[in-house]
C-alpha cells in the first residue's frame, strides 16, 4: 500500500517524443495494485509496483499519442479531446 500522491512525469522513456509540460500523475493503491493516472487525459495503468506501474502508463500515453496522431481526422469527440491534452504536454522530437 502506497499514500495517495501527485508525481510529475518528465519524460516518457521514448527518444521520439519530448514532455515539453510535466503530465501530473495521481498514484494509488486498491487491493495490492498500484494505480497511475493520468486524470487529465483520462490514462490509467496499473502494476504491482510503482516503477513497473509508472512505465506501464508512459508506454500508453506515447502509444496512444502516436496512434491518435496518425489517426487524428478519424477521431471521435473523446479521442480528439485526449488528443488535445496529450499535445499540451507532449510533441515530437525534431529530427537531427
Amino acid at each position: 500500500m502506497i499514500p495517495h500522491q501527485i508525481i510529475q512525469i518528465t519524460n516518457l522513456n521514448d527518444e521520439g517524443l519530448v514532455v515539453k509540460k510535466p503530465i501530473a500523475v495521481e498514484l494509488t493503491s486498491d487491493e495490492g495494485q498500484i494505480i497511475a493516472a493520468f486524470r487529465a487525459a483520462e490514462i490509467i495503468s496499473s502494476g504491482d509496483t510503482v516503477i513497473e506501474t509508472i512505465d506501464w502508463l508512459k508506454d500508453i500515453i506515447a502509444s496512444t499519442f502516436r496512434t491518435f496522431l496518425a489517426e487524428r481526422k478519424d477521431l471521435g469527440p473523446f479521442p480528439t479531446h485526449q488528443l488535445e491534452i496529450l499535445e499540451e504536454h507532449i510533441e515530437q522530437r525534431e529530427a537531427p
